[in-house]
């Protein structure tokens, strides 16, 4: 199966160092232009897929999240190449500045582009959580716990996801991920920037809640540190700033 030869469609801003391009948008819509733009691996995995419609969502994500690096590296979006990291966190091949993280959630995905730092970040919908108090007492830290009891019943889901994806934007960051228990790094149920350690990585890390509105929740985290996020949502391949 050969690759999507066509150039990049999407226009996206100039990124500046130290700054932090986050880009949401819908899994949505036709895929079947997925599959021709894929590597190997990425087909084998969504063929492993069980669900059709979480076969879908993988295929949408992937195919954008080809579609917008390519356009910060002017390139083709079949021609995008990644690598792994020990842990298994995904990068771009080669030596180059751009560094991303992609995170999803049901129909809608996150995906964070900066230049020369380990990024990390995750988005959840906003949906009912029938397991909500058996993850946070898994994965919160006590403090935690605390502020999570201390909510009214309209905001504890909310407080909870905003510390669940700090939390797994954190992991995402230093590629810990599958290796550390969530527990393991404090981040507060709070959306203000946060400077934080994480177990068996060097630097501290420092994370901020960056969408939570009636559709999600979302945040960003840097190995080091970072000087600002601009959000965007990408909507009919178009960029629109929020």
């Amino acid at each position: 199966m050969g690759l999507d030869p066509g150039p990049p469609r999407l226009q996206v801003p100039g990124l500046a160092p130290g700054e932090i391009h986050a880009w949401r948008f819908r899994l949505e819509g036709d895929e079947s232009t997925a599959l021709a733009m894929l590597d190997a691996r990425e087909r084998a995995r969504a063929q492993a897929t069980a669900l059709p419609a979480d076969r879908r969502r993988f295929l949408l994500a992937h195919e954008l999240t080809r579609r917008i690096l390519a356009a910060y590296l002017g390139q083709a979006p079949g021609s995008v190449t990644f690598a792994t990291e020990d842990h298994g966190k995904p990068r771009l091949a080669g030596e180059g500045p751009l560094t991303f993280s992609l995170g999803r959630s049901a129909d809608v995905a996150l995906l964070a582009v900066g230049l020369d730092m380990r990024l990390g970040c995750d988005i959840e919908s906003v949906t009912p959580r029938p397991n909500m108090d058996a993850l946070a007492n898994d994965a919160f830290t006590p403090s935690e716990l605390h502020a999570l009891d201390r909510c009214d019943a309209d905001r504890r889901m909310r407080a909870f996801l905003t510390c669940w994806t700090r939390k797994q934007a954190c992991l995402k960051a230093v590629g810990l991920t599958l290796a550390m228990a969530p527990r393991d790094v404090h981040v507060g149920t709070d959306r203000q920037r946060l400077g934080t350690r994480v177990r068996e990585f060097g630097s501290p890390v420092v994370v901020e809640s960056i969408i939570d509105d009636e559709d999600c929740v979302a945040a960003v985290a840097v190995a080091g540190s970072f000087r600002r996020v601009r959000p965007f949502d990408l909507v009919a391949e178009e960029a629109v700033a929020t």
